[in-house]
């Protein structure tokens, strides 16, 4: 269990160990598929689906209804902390390593969609925590200054 600390400490917590206890059973299919040449896939092996990717989907429609559409940074306490690292880490890896595998083998384009949506309900997993235990979120703000396009000065075209 992902969040077993805190499972007597209401719904919300038991809500975010069942998505992350399912998420993982998955990610563990997900590699089971990966790493099965197509010519050996049996009938009743597991195999990514619509259905997986829709009720990701409905859990980031779920999440996201509690929490503003702000770009956030995503720090503070552990269970975001970790959701943070796969976003901006495990994921994005993951996703190119399966696209690199996809341009060597036949793999199912579902599985990519699937991580995709996955690092989306993470984002919003992240910002739900946040909502549900009253942290305070910062929300972005830019940092660079945007450069003048070729042919402008100060945002005139000249």
């Amino acid at each position: 269990m992902f969040n077993e600390e805190s499972l007597e400490a209401g719904e919300g917590h038991r809500f975010l160990d069942e998505v992350l206890c399912r998420v993982q059973d998955e990610l563990f299919d997900i590699g089971s598929e990966l790493a099965t040449p197509p010519e050996f896939f049996q009938a009743g092996m597991y195999q990514v689906g619509d259905d997986e990717i829709k009720r990701l989907e409905k859990l980031i429609d779920q999440c996201q209804e509690i929490s503003s559409r702000s770009i956030v940074h995503l720090a503070g306490r552990r269970a975001r902390r970790r959701l943070s690292a796969s976003i901006a880490y495990s994921l994005p890896r993951a996703e190119r390593e399966i696209l690199r595998l996809s341009r060597a083998e036949e793999i199912n384009p579902r599985v990519i969609k699937y991580i995709n949506r996955l690092s989306d309900l993470f984002f919003v997993l992240s910002r739900w925590i946040a909502k549900q235990t009253g942290q305070t979120e910062y929300l972005w703000q830019r940092g660079l200054q945007q450069k003048p396009r070729k042919g402008e000065i100060s945002g005139t075209v000249i």
